[in-house]
């Protein structure tokens, strides 16, 4: 679908999938092109979106003006790039533990630099985030924070070389860097694949400190981004075995269980990793792994209905998470479960707010209209997404851009068809027959990880790899076939 296009990774992350289709240079071009086409949209629906007065005032400011460069640019968020290879939060990141705090710079410029950085990096802004990173690396440039910051962002920005430019940088000067190296291991089981590598730094750790907790965690991240999620449980065992006093562990293991629908053992595992923050953080640190906590929490207690202690939990985090979209969704649902349908509104427009490409929050107000109008429905879906896929069909089309538009697996193409009609040169991808039929003969869970589209799910690794033949057979039976 053209939403996961734009949005295809968010805060409700799913487990990583890494399909084989991934590795094709064809694959990474596309993600190239849809960045491009993301701008375009940006451009074309929001304009330029002003900063926070407080913003604006400082770079106005500032000694050495930047000039007028305040267009925004948009990119798919990838989570923030936490050392972990899930996160369960949208534009967060968290630290290793034993990692220091984030220090205060003796230079208050640099601190306040920073901080406005993280601002404009939360509201996806990152051409200007990046000046700003830059400008407090001139100030700082040995700080090792601030480096891998603007790393981290690197990889929200699809700018993977210089990333690893970076955490290699860093750990050139401090070679038992725990985030630098977590961040490099994630990069090389995704979205830079080069496993070996990955494997080779993984191998090191594991000769260097065969028997460290943080050893295990950096191990499981590995597993993790190679799909390989039962593996990465059972390493996770045996870190809360090695020091049953640590929180990652718990944490990781509690996000791998609630995304592969075992919410049963997510809940004991959530309160022990709360219960051990105080032990291990303290601080900015604490009370952001705190807020980590309690959104997961949130969303847990949503899929068992108890709606007014999602409400609670969340509440208590709500200035954290002010920047994320999820926030406000996931808190609109607890409202919606409760039937106070205004306050869940109210929360669903503000998360199509700060992200206005996510399909979920227009689904989400459409319930809420069809609940306040008692049954007339009020098209928001057609007036908003199908109007705005028409004219990423024709801005991609006006570039000499091939267009391949993929239904989801189980679904008819026929809808996409409708959709798109009058529209000439669109490739469809029919994904009814082929996964109906595979699903028959074997069982869902081989091809899904969840039922998130009722009929159909997040893929497995099995499942990617037939959705990545089906894609790329529908390709080569077109006449031009990979020419374009």
């Amino acid at each position: 679908g053209l939403n996961d296009a734009i949005d295809f990774s968010s805060s409700q992350v799913m487990l990583p999938k890494r399909g084989f289709f991934r590795g094709w240079k064809v694959y990474k071009l596309a993600r190239v092109l849809i960045l491009n086409v993301t701008n375009k949209l940006r451009k074309a629906f929001l304009g330029k979106e002003k900063a926070k007065p407080d913003v604006e005032e400082f770079l106005t400011t500032d000694r050495r003006k930047d000039g007028d460069n305040k267009q925004e640019k948009f990119s798919s968020q990838v989570n923030g790039r936490i050392p972990e290879n899930i996160s369960s939060q949208q534009s967060r990141r968290s630290r290793p533990e034993g990692y220091p705090e984030k220090g205060k710079s003796a230079d208050a410029d640099v601190s306040k630099i920073s901080e406005l950085a993280g601002e404009y990096r939360s509201h996806l802004r990152y051409e200007e985030a990046e000046k700003l990173y830059k400008k407090a690396l001139k100030l700082s440039p040995a700080n090792v924070s601030l480096q891998l910051d603007l790393a981290y962002m690197y990889t929200d920005m699809y700018k993977f070389d210089e990333a690893e430019k970076i955490f290699l940088k860093v750990l050139r000067k401090e070679p038992d860097n725990l985030e630098a190296t977590a961040g490099l291991v994630s990069l090389y089981v995704g979205d830079k694949p080069e496993h070996d590598k990955a494997k080779e730094i993984v191998k090191h750790w594991q000769e260097k400190f065969p028997d460290k907790y943080d050893t295990r965690i950096l191990v499981a991240q590995y597993y993790q981004g190679l799909g390989r999620h039962d593996k990465a449980k059972d390493i996770l065992m045996e870190a809360i075995k090695t020091d049953p006093r640590r929180f990652r562990a718990y944490y990781d293991l509690a996000l791998i269980n609630f995304h592969s629908g075992e919410k049963d053992k997510t809940l004991p595992l959530l309160k022990k990793a709360l219960k051990r923050l105080d032990d291990n953080f303290s601080g900015e640190e604490k009370e952001s792994l705190r807020s980590d906590c309690y959104f997961l929490l949130g969303r847990l207690y949503n899929t068992f209905n108890e709606y007014e202690k999602a409400e609670d939990v969340l509440k208590k985090i709500k200035e954290e998470c002010r920047n994320s979209s999820d926030y406000y969704f996931i808190l609109g649902e607890a409202y919606l479960g409760q039937e106070k349908v205004r306050e869940a509104r109210e929360h669903f427009l503000t998360a199509k707010r700060i992200n206005p490409y996510k399909a979920d929050y227009y689904f989400a107000l459409k319930r809420c209209y069809d609940k306040q109008n008692k049954g007339k429905t009020y098209d928001f879906l057609k007036d908003n997404l199908v109007s705005n896929y028409r004219k990423i069909a024709k801005i991609v089309l006006a570039n000499d851009i091939r267009l391949v538009c993929v239904q989801y697996p189980m679904c008819s193409v026929e809808p996409l068809k409708n959709i798109l009609s009058g529209i000439e040169g669109i490739t469809f991808v029919d994904n009814e027959e082929k996964f109906k039929r595979v699903v028959d003969r074997t069982v869902y869970g081989d091809y899904f990880l969840d039922r998130c589209g009722r009929v159909f799910g997040h893929a497995t690794s099995k499942g990617n790899r037939l959705l990545a033949e089906s894609i790329a057979e529908t390709i080569l039976k077109e006449p031009e076939g990979l020419e374009r």
